[in-house]
């Protein structure tokens, strides 16, 4: 049985970045450190960023995570001065971007005191999917906490900013205490049957997924 956590509704927020070769590895962490920092808005319960520790479906280099209580917040957190004078200096330092955002209610463990990594999967459900069969790939998503429960917690839902989103519909995010529980479900052989025996593989037309650890 899933067990919901007492927070509720949130709102995730999560942006993949290519960073040009010629950048200095420096100048790129100055930028994700001031980024960092945005964590402490009011408008934003919780944030991380930086370099991805590994990437399937894509090309992209680093990554930033933020969760809010509500699409307000994200929407002030998005023009706050601080944001954008972080996103004026970052902008020219990139080749790429890609943006979710969903709303969500997350299950498993509160996370109040922070984590210490996590999974990013982004999605591209099939065009002629029928409702049903979304809802079975709601339900592989959020049973994954049930079947490892070494996942403090997960959220998923569908992508409700599309102007930067390449066509992918819908965020997953796993959260765990460290890195090592999370090369833990790398390992994991039964996270791998279960992905390819499951019966909603036909419903993904592609897929993303990035692991961030969290500062």
């Amino acid at each position: 049985m899933v067990e919901k956590t007492a927070q509720g509704t949130i709102v995730e927020h999560v942006v993949l970045f290519k960073i040009k070769d010629d950048v200095p590895a420096e100048k790129t962490e100055e930028v994700y450190e001031a980024l960092r920092g945005l964590k402490n808005l009011d408008c934003v319960q919780d944030l991380s960023a930086g370099k991805a520790l590994q990437i399937l479906g894509g090309d992209f280099t680093h990554a930033l995570h933020s969760r809010h209580a509500t699409k307000d917040d994200l929407k002030t957190y998005a023009t706050h001065p601080e944001h954008l004078a972080i996103v004026k200096v970052l902008l020219p330092m990139m080749d790429d971007i890609l943006a979710l955002d969903w709303v969500a209610e997350p299950v498993g463990s509160p996370v109040d005191g922070g984590h210490g990594a996590a999974r990013i999967a982004l999605i591209k459900l099939a065009d002629a999917i029928t409702e049903s069969e979304s809802s079975e790939v709601f339900e592989l998503l959020y049973g994954l906490r049930d079947k490892f429960p070494f996942i403090r917690q997960v959220s998923a839902g569908l992508n409700f900013s599309p102007n930067r989103s390449k066509g992918l519909n819908v965020g997953f995010l796993a959260l765990f205490n460290n890195v090592e529980e999370l090369e833990q479900l790398n390992g994991n052989r039964e996270l791998h049957s279960v992905l390819q025996k499951s019966k909603v593989a036909p419903s993904l037309d592609r897929f993303i997924v990035v692991d961030i650890g969290s500062k």
